[in-house]
């Protein structure tokens, strides 16, 4: 076992056209969000790879299981569980374009 260097709950990954890997998770810490991580090929610079956060306007811990889907050969829906006001969750989605 090794330490990621981060904290996601729970994680998800998707491997990209190129043979990256696209690692996204529910942040459920301050400030509650979704985050995500592009990996190399081998996904070994998980502790270095930046992070890039989708969103941070989640009200507490209630958020997460994300799952990404490549729409074309550049665009990627992640689509997540998620708590805006502390009361009605529902499922929304961020669209990402890779460079």
């Amino acid at each position: 076992w090794e330490s990621m260097g981060f904290r996601g709950h729970p994680l998800n990954a998707l491997r990209l056209p190129d043979n990256r890997v696209l690692l996204t998770y529910g942040y459920r810490h301050e400030p509650f969000g979704i985050r995500a991580r592009i990996l190399n090929a081998e996904c070994t610079d998980f502790a270095t790879a930046p992070e890039i956060v989708l969103r941070d306007d989640a009200k507490n811990t209630d958020i997460g299981y994300t799952w990404p889907v490549m729409l074309d050969d550049r665009h990627i829906l992640v689509v997540y569980y998620y708590n805006l006001d502390g009361g009605t969750r529902h499922i929304a989605g961020t669209i990402l374009r890779l460079e």
